[in-house]
């Protein structure tokens, strides 16, 4: 199994909550083999993702997670 630990530090915590549930959503149904994990501890969004799948679809979902909060973020930026 292959696992990536994901922590991102935004500017509060209020702005954690609202990336998080953003993209929570995306999240779900998932692949057999894939799993993906999202809390928030204050103002860092922590996101770990497991693969049995081989490292192709591991980099595939981190790029799909990464890309979706980078959208959710440059929308609150506008939006604010």
């Amino acid at each position: 199994m292959m696992r990536i630990d994901l922590a991102i530090n935004l500017t509060d915590a209020a702005y954690a909550v609202r990336v998080l549930e953003s993209v929570s959503p995306d999240n779900l149904p998932l692949p057999p083999g894939l799993k993906i994990e999202m809390t928030r501890s204050g103002r860092t969004l922590t996101c770990v993702i497991e693969s049995t799948r081989g490292l192709d679809s591991l980099r595939a979902t981190l790029e799909d997670l990464t890309s979706a909060i980078d959208l959710t973020l440059r929308t609150h930026e506008a939006i604010d």
